[in-house]
């Protein structure tokens, strides 16, 4: 496949996982806009530093992190935001990043649908092994995940939490 093919297909796949993510702050949860016109969504997104750090992430992440695609949505995501994302890292659809500033994302991380990443949350390694997170997770400002461990669906991680054990869906831990 050419070089040219591939990225369009990456392309194509980035745009596709971030209609998933469009959603306007509205210093709460966030306001749905799916309804709204391309212009005015497209204004969001430009405007909007949460919007525009899921469409480096979604641009990061197609195609598996790899090609020129990755290294320009990651080097736009360190420089714009303090955002690191590594390579191979999966991240799943309707991600939300309230205050996306110093968040790391190990290369070997997955993510799944509807997880809210605050500012300082580190999602990384531990003896070469990376965390997962399910479905409908938040994760509070300056928490740290490590390790070959499981974030069960809609578990509420805790501001400056420290968790290097799985934690059971739907439970509430803290730092």
């Amino acid at each position: 496949m050419s070089r040219f093919r591939m990225g369009a297909r990456c392309l194509g796949e980035a745009v596709r996982a971030f209609r998933s993510d469009l959603w306007v702050d509205d210093g709460n949860e966030g306001l749905r806009v799916r309804g709204a016109s391309l212009t005015r969504r497209s204004v969001y997104a430009l405007l909007s530093p949460s919007l525009r750090a899921c469409a480096l992430v979604r641009l990061a992440t197609a195609g598996g992190g790899r090609g020129g695609f990755y290294w320009l949505a990651r080097n736009l995501l360190v420089a714009m935001h303090g955002i690191d994302i590594g390579r191979g890292a999966t991240v799943g659809a309707g991600l939300r990043l309230p205050h996306p500033i110093g968040i790391v994302i190990g290369e070997g991380v997955t993510v799944g649908n509807n997880v809210t990443l605050y500012q300082n949350v580190t999602l990384g390694q531990h003896r070469g092994m990376y965390p997962r997170i399910h479905h409908d997770v938040t994760v509070f400002p300056g928490a740290v995940v490590v390790g070959d461990i499981d974030i069960g669906a809609g578990a509420v991680i805790g501001a400056t939490a420290f968790i290097m054990t799985s934690v059971e869906p739907g439970a509430r831990v803290h730092g």
